[in-house]
């Protein structure tokens, strides 16, 4: 009704209550002008019986106290945010496994279905909206890897957020430990690393 899913009134008194109370002051206010001095016609006398009437009612309905109740349901979608880093880090000349593993996921991601379900960004110095089509054209040109930043642009999200899924070498350049931040805001956080694990002899 009036595009709510459940409109409800709840009175701090039972409504048999009410009922009797208004009809008992409408019966009361009718015969109290029934007889008038001087006598008035009935057009004016109905008028006065509905003046003093509704007066009664108001003050009865502030006694009862009425809380009216507007309910509107809304479907949101389960939404997976996918955060991929975008700094200059993912170019390095030390790790040419790097830059080629980032890119086969980056092409898996391509596939995946992207009607409102799936929101691309990009993170660095900043997080920033990325459009689908534009997920082979990034410039990995930022100078810092801020992962703090991904938890305060989701904190700020009001989309119905199923998952979180990092893209990154995690080379972290900036910003506090991501680890508490991603424990308190209760949303499964998966991270994908990039880049050559094994360790290198000086």
């Amino acid at each position: 009704m009036f595009g709510y899913d459940e409109l409800k009134v709840a009175l701090s008194f039972s409504p048999v209550y009410l009922v009797a109370a208004v009809i008992v002051f409408i019966i009361f206010t009718f015969f109290s002008y029934k007889y008038t001095v001087p006598s008035v016609s009935n057009p004016f006398r109905i008028f006065l019986v509905a003046i003093r009437s509704l007066s009664f009612i108001i003050i009865i309905m502030v006694v009862f106290e009425p809380v009216l109740t507007l309910a509107k349901k809304s479907i949101l979608t389960p939404h997976t945010l996918i955060f991929l880093d975008n700094s200059f880090s993912i170019h390095s000349k030390e790790d040419s496994i790097r830059k080629i593993q980032y890119s086969d996921v980056i092409n898996s991601l391509e596939g995946l279905n992207q009607e409102n379900e799936y929101s691309f960004f990009t993170f660095g110095d900043s997080v920033k909206t990325l459009q689908p089509d534009s997920l082979n054209r990034l410039q990995l040109d930022e100078n810092r890897t801020n992962f703090s930043e991904i938890f305060s642009s989701i904190n700020e999200s009001e989309r119905n957020i199923s998952s979180v899924v990092i893209l990154s070498d995690g080379v972290i350049t900036d910003g506090s430990n991501p680890v508490f931040a991603a424990e308190k805001i209760g949303i499964p956080v998966f991270t994908i690393g990039v880049g050559d694990t094994s360790q290198k002899m000086m």
